[in-house]
């Protein structure tokens, strides 16, 4: 199916996948159906109205789950979560890792951040649990705020670090 170009929706429009509609939309729903991994959905607004509101299928005749308005802020229904694991070993972090709880009671050991397949900007919080006097370091093939080492020595230590990949770098902050 090619693009459906209009000017003037006062409907919903349901596509299925390999489907685009451009125009203004101002009194219209979207509904995608897709199996496709790569398939992205960018959205236009109108100044004043949401730029994109995202439902919960088994309630989309509810409030938005997710809604993004025209200045860029996420607005969310249930709050918002992220990955959080717990490491006591080794680690090298993943990139759908966010926030990496370390308890290093057994011995010490390392954190190791990537510095390939990032999005620019992103974050990673890290905590040592453990009252031990066991070392949990940070390191990277990048720089952390200019050293090659991070070290957390201490009972509820935390870093957070966020990605600069026109530096190749991580900041902590």
């Amino acid at each position: 199916m090619g693009p459906i170009n209009d000017w003037h929706f006062a409907h919903n429009i349901v596509v299925g996948a390999n489907a685009s509609i451009t125009g203004i939309a101002s009194a219209a729903n979207v509904l995608i159906n897709t199996s496709t991994a790569s398939a992205a959905l960018v959205v236009v607004g109108i100044v004043g109205n949401p730029v994109a509101q995202f439902y919960n299928s088994t309630d989309i005749a509810g409030s938005p789950s997710i809604a993004i308005d025209q200045y860029g802020t996420l607005i969310t229904a249930k709050g918002f979560s992220t990955n959080l694991s717990t490491q006591s070993t080794t680690y090298t972090a993943l990139t759908t890792d966010h926030t990496i709880n370390c308890d290093a009671t057994a011995a010490p050991f390392t954190v190791t951040l990537p510095t390939g397949g990032l999005a620019n900007g992103q974050e990673y919080y890290i905590k040592k649990l453990d009252g031990t006097a066991n070392v949990v370091t940070v390191t990277s093939a990048g720089s952390i705020d200019g050293l090659a080492n991070y070290l957390l020595n201490t009972q509820y230590q935390s870093v957070t670090v966020q990605w600069d990949a026109g530096n190749a770098t991580w900041w902590v902050y």
